[in-house]
Order: structure tokens, then sequence, then C-alpha cells
């Protein structure tokens, strides 16, 4: 059985090797080379999760029968001649993530109970991040997108600490995003960019060194959930190096 003691020095122990990778340049023996010929050569697979927060209404989405040939709900009455492509699924319930009925998007794509232990919030990983991880490195592993910008209610995803993945609203970052700049100078702009990122990355791994030994185990734990989105940052900073040279890609 493993003691809590034992979890936090694990992690503690994690935290060192997390520091060593990113202070050194992405090897391709660290999964660099993997990454970037992830990007080209083949269609990526898709998935994707919407999230309809005033719910539903069940006699007008689910169908009266099953089978093949099941009378399609009125709810998806506009998609009658795409039936074969789609399944409507029921019985569906997250049993050990139930809570009230307004904080639903923290748990909808975790199925897991934030309220687990007394005063404070917890989660696990959504499942549209395991599937990123999964069927990924694609040109974009992930995009988390919302009415609004933010965290909490405002978005669904979360890591694999289960902490918050801050969506966007502003669709013009999306489509610089989607879109790469064709335009050499444009390009050369945004290699500048992505250095500085790297840059300000390095700067904030030495700073987070220095003040390591200080902290207490809450502290620590802390440390590693930002420790974990550098990491993450960092393996956006490559993908996007690695498909500026290439141009914009494919769309069908």
């Amino acid at each position: 059985m493993v003691t809590k003691r034992e979890r936090i020095i694990s992690r503690r122990a994690l935290l060192g090797g997390f520091g060593a990778t990113l202070a050194l340049p992405f090897l391709e023996g660290l999964g660099g080379k993997t990454l970037a010929a992830g990007l080209k050569g083949k269609d990526p697979a898709r998935f994707a999760c919407f999230y309809i927060p005033g719910a539903i209404s069940q006699y007008k989405w689910f169908p009266e029968d099953t089978g093949t040939d099941y009378t399609i709900a009125p709810s998806h009455k506009p998609l009658t001649h795409h039936r074969d492509h789609f399944s409507v699924l029921t019985g569906l319930s997250h049993i050990k993530g139930r809570i009230s009925g307004h904080v639903h998007p923290y748990s909808w794509l975790t199925g897991h109970n934030i309220n687990l232990i007394p005063g404070t919030k917890t989660n696990t990983i959504s499942v549209d991040q395991v599937a990123a991880k999964h069927l990924g490195p694609t040109y974009l592993n992930s995009l988390v997108l919302s009415w609004t910008n933010g965290v909490g209610t405002t978005t669904l995803s979360r890591n694999s600490l289960g902490v918050d993945i801050p969506a966007t609203a502003d669709y013009r970052k999306v489509f610089e995003r989607l879109f790469p700049p064709a335009d050499r100078a444009e390009i050369k702009k945004k290699q500048e960019r992505l250095a500085l990122n790297r840059s300000i990355l390095d700067t904030a791994m030495g700073n987070v060194k220095d003040v390591k030994r200080k902290l207490g185990r809450i502290d620590l734990e802390r440390i590693d959930q930002y420790l974990h989105s550098v990491r993450e940052v960092e393996k956006r900073l490559i993908q996007k190096e690695a498909i500026l040279g290439d141009g914009r890609p494919k769309f069908d």
C-alpha cells in the first residue's frame, strides 16, 4: 500500500525529473523527433465534446425504440440524413461524480466527485485530454473553447493533475492558431516569439529551483502542478516550431 508520505516523496522526485528535462534542449531521444514526425503523413482522428448547460428534453432527445431502424427523436430531425453516422446512448450516469446541478462542468468529462475531500475541490484528467494524448500528436492536440475566457465552470477540460485548462472565447486567436502565417516575415516573427517563450520558461524553471528547497508539502504539490503546466506549454512550443516551416496545414 502506498502511503500519503510516499506519494509526496515520489512527486518531489518527479519534480527533479521535470526540471532536468526542461533545463535541456528537447532531444530526439526524449520524444522531440516523434512529436515532429507525428504531425505529418496521416489524417488525425477527431474527438469533440459539446456541453449543453441548460440540459435537454429527454422526451425529444432519446428515441422511443432501439435498433438500427429506431424512430429518430425530434431533437435529431435535422440529422436524419446522417443517422447512419451517429449513435444515441442512454443509461449513462456519473454515479460517483454526482454533485450540485449547477457545477456539472467540473465533472462532466471526468466523472469525479470534486467534493470528495472536505474543504477542497479535487479533480482528475478529463476524457478529451486523455483522447488528445492517445490520438496525438497532431497539429493542435486540443482546443478548449467556451462562451468566455477562464477556468472553473467556464471550462470542461482538466489536465492529468486535475487542474483546469483555461478555455478561450477569443476566436481571432483561435483562427491564428488554426491557420499559421504563410508570409515569411510573419513566420520569422512567430519564430522569434516562440524563442522568447522558451527563454521565459527557462527563467521560470530557474526561479522554481531556487525556492523549492524552502517550501512545505502543500506548496510543493502546487509547484508540482505548476511544473506540469510548464511542461505542457513546452510541448506545445515544440509542436508549433515543427509546423511553422511547413506552412498552413491542409483541411478537408
